[in-house]
């Protein structure tokens, strides 16, 4: 019988599983969004004048409807905070990746965020951030959680996620009104949706 003998690199990549089976698929949306929102949030330090295309102004909303969108793309806070709304959003944006399809993750990302901005040039005009398409997917995790994880734990978890609308909305903060339309297209999705929607059954 002939021995085969495998070098230290060949026998690694056999008895090591795949990527993909150790830690999902890549993320590709929530990496996306995050990439493409801190690339220009380092271009408007340098440039300011990009802040003032892409942001809230309710004067210019008239005839530029991008800026009912565009204020997603850029993240004007100082560091600290911009880089505390980019991480919370890498969690809540991977692990709704593995729950929903992509077209799921998009309609809750959007909606959300269409939802944070129109309460945004109402209560807080001239800002920009991605933090409300976040609650959005925020609250497409709240539904989840509620619907589909048997554990009280999760439920309990959910809805308190669901109830700081009403806080935040008392509040007039622009994240209440993206996490309850991203709690109710959740729901729907997880009702009505089937395999068009849920990945992780």
């Amino acid at each position: 019988m002939r021995e085969v003998k495998l070098d230290s690199a060949e026998m690694a990549q056999r008895s090591s599983p795949p990527f993909r089976e150790r830690f999902g698929a890549v993320p590709v949306l929530t990496l996306s969004a995050f990439l493409i929102t801190a690339k220009l949030s380092c271009l408007e330090r340098s440039y300011p004048t990009l802040l003032l295309l892409l942001w809230r102004n309710p004067v210019a909303l008239s005839h530029q409807w991008w800026r009912l969108l565009s204020p997603l793309l850029v993240q004007p806070d100082p560091w600290p905070q911009a880089l505390s709304v980019f991480f919370l959003f890498l969690v809540v944006g991977i692990l709704s990746e593995r729950l929903w399809t992509k077209a799921a993750w998009l309609s809750l990302y959007l909606a959300g965020g269409l939802a944070g901005e129109i309460a945004g040039y109402m209560w807080q005009p001239y800002d920009a951030g991605m933090s409300v398409a976040g609650a959005g997917l925020l609250g497409g995790l709240a539904a989840w959680m509620i619907s589909r994880v048997p554990a009280w734990q999760a439920k309990f978890g959910g809805g308190l996620i669901l109830f700081g609308v009403l806080v935040l909305a008392l509040r007039s903060d622009i994240h209440g009104p993206s996490i309850f339309v991203g709690g109710l297209i959740g729901a729907l999705m997880i009702r009505f949706g089937g395999h068009s929607f849920i990945k992780i059954r």
